[in-house]
């Protein structure tokens, strides 16, 4: 990188010395120009140039030259005034992507250029090419941040380094990320702070198992371990320690003698228990297994020895306990191991139950259900092996939350194996988890084999913090239908599978029809399908301070693999969010009515479809869908950085990099930083394409790009052909407008531009160091248009290119106030020649459609300075041509009308026709995507 620019630093040092001429004092004059032969022999004055040499001994004045018969002035004005700053400029207002006008020290204001008046040249208004207005008051290098220090003399812009996750900050002690000031470092997005204060790994949760509960063998390979009850929570005590107190009852299930309800005298079955406290009070449970449905109308308090010893083991469809009464409000159940039964903990009709070290395993439909306005609160406990019913609304969710009032409040539970969801909150129902680690959704289970990990349905609610979910079938977290949502945060989804038969399904996050969900931190790994998932008119969502790593495609289902999908009309905001090693896209934004707000983002090696092998875009915005980029970067993606396509699709970025896009997979492949088509519109300001393979920006079939302050830089060949490399192609009648921009180090051509309709206008870019193909060592243009295209430059600058720096070929040409200087020689490849000659001009237009050159400075270009061939008009005006082998070369019936020309200093003619110098022919387009 520290080398890109000195074709940028020579040019400059080219142009200065062109104006210096202009405003040398008198001197001795020397002959003027022959229009048909070199030299002469013509001497310099002592500080006058032969250019501005007047007949007499005098010197034309400061910005004119001599121009056969009178002094003119040539160039662009803006080098005429001073030696110290000649670069051309490009002036500006300033719009918003939707044609508001605006102040462009705002980030979404675009810059809309009109050529500099005499009066901002002289208030050096504008900026100079190869850079665009900042968000200060200064210029910028183009391709830089538009937050960076305004740097109007500078061409250097900082290499990338590596890509990493972004980062966020947290107040001490706080959950919630925000924006990193000045000098913070942050943790990265895949980070959340400790208690200690310290950046850890997201994992949701420390939890394994809760307290009470040992951890014993994995309940699959590679799972987390099972937990099974501590016996060394069981004390020595037949009843926990539990001492005979008035309103407490006593329960052993050995016991056969005479029941009292006291501890020498138990009761041997709960009911009995229950019944000997009509007021309420505690029930205290020795070890033994108990078969008994408590549906309590006072309050219990009932306390088993331990999980370990005590076992509540209802009958088929019956609950162990069940609360449906306010007037039973505040009975708890702790200590105890329930098996067997259906829906075994219920609470209901406004009824509160208290649950405390329970572990249910081997259950029929759900573990625990509130509904009606009941509510469970149940904390440091254990759910296993949750089965399906056979009705599908019953089929084997864990906890379930339904209707209105009701809620379920889980604290540092682990839900295992459960066939349907480990957690559903539905009709608008409401849940809160904390501290929740949820495995090993059954794969086995009836009904579809869902085992989905946390649901909002039909209207729930939930909230999440510290949870863990690993190894799900189905998805991870979900929101489904109108007024669903899950809000929370620090969420790990992990190794979320899909559906073995039916529909897609694997996601980490799925929010759909209507459902809304706001995140922050969220990590998800390994899932299938999509890392999170977002469709339906009137969905949303929030996503903050996240990682989406990891995703594979689902190969029954051939669905993608990638890491955020909005669609169907939904509206997502994701901020601060690192999506890495996903398969086929990284964000994918798709269909009338969806759209997509991202704002310091990374998306980072995305690789191909894991069965078609093709894609691995960075971003795909595609069939009407709309998405807002704001200092988002996107990183060895594979195919395109970012792919927006389809009538109606529209891109509007601030701030966008695409580094080491590389190729696809496909029989032409493609690695474009950006690609656009298919009537898609993009407005862009701040964007750095860098390294990419084959094309570094493509625009095709009838697309609208805006592009200001746009770099393209080192675009690589294609590795296979070694062909390609090219900086921006423009096709199949897009239209392309370029503002302040500079493509620097392309191979074959910086631009290349083809086809009836097809349009590029440039104000103010720079396209310097073209090198030529490595297929054949030829080309090498710095911007080449053809078959019908139009090309209309302002204010630019071409430096040190191959073959040629401006190219018109069955084109239409315009350019104003440009700078042409230092072509090198590179090979004329064409398998119709045998000519083998070298090429090196400045300016060619080959028969030309239009032709318009003027106030340009054409200098020190190897071959010709100006080439026109087969052209039956054209004007060069109030320019000056300077250097090298030829000037102005017309030849083969072209007809150049040239007033106010200066054509002095090459080797061989400064104006000649035809010389019979070959014409380059285009390079090679690739066509669609």
């Amino acid at each position: 990188m520290a080398k890109q620019f000195a074709p940028r630093r020579r040019a400059a040092a080219t142009v200065a010395v062109l104006c210096m001429a202009c405003a040398a004092p008198a001197g001795k004059p020397a002959p003027p120009d022959s229009s048909s032969g070199a030299d002469g022999g013509a001497t310099d004055a002592a500080d006058c140039k032969p250019w501005a040499a007047m007949p007499g001994g005098t010197c034309c004045p400061t910005g004119a030259a001599w121009a056969q018969d009178h002094c003119a002035a040539v160039g662009p004005p803006e080098c005429a005034a001073t030696a110290t700053d000649c670069a051309p400029r490009w002036c500006f207002g300033g719009q918003s992507a939707d044609g508001a006008d605006c102040a462009l020290t705002a980030p979404d204001c675009l810059p809309v250029p009109h050529t500099c008046t005499d009066a901002e040249l002289a208030a050096k208004a504008g900026c100079p090419v190869g850079t665009a207005p900042g968000l200060g008051f200064g210029c910028v290098a183009a391709g830089a941040a538009l937050s960076a220090a305004a740097t109007a003399a500078s061409d250097a812009v900082p290499a990338l380094p590596p890509a990493q996750p972004p980062r966020v900050c947290y107040d001490p002690g706080g959950d919630e990320p925000r924006p990193c000031a000045s000098g913070e470092m942050g943790c990265r997005a895949d980070e959340v702070l400790d208690a200690k204060g310290n950046c850890v790994l997201n994992v949701g949760t420390d939890l394994v198992c809760p307290a009470g509960f040992l951890p014993g063998a994995p309940l699959s390979a590679g799972g987390l371990p099972a937990c099974a009850p501590d016996p060394a929570a069981c004390g020595s005590d037949q009843y926990g320690g539990i001492a005979q107190v008035k309103g407490t009852v006593f329960v052993d299930a050995s016991f056969g003698g005479k029941p009292k309800g006291t501890r020498a005298s138990p009761f041997a079955d709960l009911a009995a228990a229950a019944a000997a406290l009509p007021d309420g009070g505690t029930i205290a449970v020795a070890a033994g297994s108990y078969s008994d449905s408590l549906l309590p109308k006072v309050p219990l308090d009932v306390r088993g020895r331990c999980a370990a010893l005590v076992t509540l083991a209802p009958a088929t469809k019956q609950p162990a306990l069940s609360v449906s009464t306010t007037a039973a409000n505040g009975t708890r159940l702790s200590g105890v191991t329930i098996t067997g039964g259906e829906s075994v903990l219920r609470a209901s009709d406004g009824a509160k139950l208290l649950v405390h070290g329970v572990r249910i395993a081997n259950t029929t439909s759900r573990a625990l259900l509130a509904s009606a306005g009941g509510s469970i609160a149940f904390s440091d406990g254990v759910v296993t092996d949750v089965l399906g019913a056979s009705n599908l609304s019953t089929a084997g969710n864990a906890v379930t939350a339904e209707d209105d009032g009701s809620h379920v409040a889980l604290l540092r539970v682990r839900i295992s194996r459960a066939a349907g969801s480990a957690l559903m909150a539905r009709y608008g129902a409401t849940a809160s988890v904390t501290d929740v680690v949820i495995d090993d959704g059954n794969p086995t289970a009836q009904v579809n084999g869902l085992g989905t990990g946390i649901n909002a349905f039909k209207g729930g609610q939930i909230v999440v913090y510290r949870v863990r979910v690993s190894l799900t079938i189905g998805h991870a977290l979900s929101a489904e239908e109108e007024s669903s949502s899950l809000t929370g945060s620090r969420v790990w989804a992990d190794r979320c599978a899909a559906k073995q038969t039916g529909a897609p399904g694997g996601y980490g996050l799925l929010v759909s029809k209507g459902a809304s969900a706001a995140l922050a931190g969220l990590r998800t790994s390994g899932c299938r399908s999509a890392a999170v998932n977002v469709y339906g008119p009137g969905t949303t969502l929030q996503l903050t301070a996240s990682a989406l790593t990891g995703t594979r495609s689902h190969i029954p289902a051939s669905s993608d693999g990638g890491g955020l999908v909005v669609a169907g009309g939904a509206k997502a905001q994701i901020s601060s969010v690192w999506l890495s090693d996903n398969r086929a896209v990284g964000i994918a934004v798709t269909s009338a009515g969806t759209s997509l707000t991202a704002i310091d983002c990374v998306v980072h090696g995305t690789g191909a479809h894991d069965l078609h092998k093709g894609q691995g875009y960075g971003a795909s915005v595609i069939t009407g869908a709309h998405a807002d980029f704001r200092r988002v970067r996107f990183s060895a993606n594979r195919g395109s950085g970012v792919f927006v396509a389809d009538k109606s699709s529209r891109l509007v970025g601030f701030d966008l990099v695409c580094d080491r896009t590389g190729p696809d997979q496909l029989p032409l492949p493609s690695g474009a930083g950006l690609y656009v088509q298919g009537e898609a519109t993009v407005r862009m300001r701040g964007v750095r394409m860098s390294h990419s393979t084959t094309f570094g920006a493509v625009a095709a079939g009838a697309a609208d790009v805006q592009l200001a302050s746009l770099l393209i830089e080192d675009t690589l060949e294609e590795p296979a052909s070694k062909d390609y490399g090219l900086g921006l192609v423009v096709l199949q009648g897009a239209r392309v407008r370029l503002m302040g921009g500079r493509i620097h180090a392309a191979h074959g051509a910086g631009v290349a531009a083809s086809d009836a309709g097809t349009s590029v206008a440039a104000h103010g870019l720079a396209v310097t160091d073209t090198l030529v193909r490595l297929a054949d060592g030829g080309g090498g243009h710095g911007i080449y248009a053809a078959q019908g295209a139009e090309l209309l430059l302002f204010g630019a600058l071409l430096a040190g290119n191959r073959s040629t720096g401006v190219a018109a070929d069955h084109a239409a040409l315009t350019m104003d106030r440009a700078v042409v200087i230092d072509t090198q020689f590179a090979p004329l490849v064409n398998p119709d020649l045998t000519l083998g000659q070298q090429l090196a001009d400045g300016v060619v237009a080959a028969s030309a459609t239009h032709l318009t050159l003027q106030r340009l400075i054409v200098a020190n270009n190897a071959r010709a300075g100006v080439l026109v061939n087969a052209t039956p008009s054209g004007s060069l005006q109030r320019s000056v041509v300077s250097g090298g082998s030829f000037g102005v070369v017309t030849q083969q019936g072209t007809t150049l009308q040239k007033v106010d020309v200066a054509a002095y200093g090459a080797s061989q003619q400064n104006r000649s026709g035809d010389a019979g110098l070959a014409i380059p022919p285009p390079p090679k387009l690739v066509t669609t995507k």
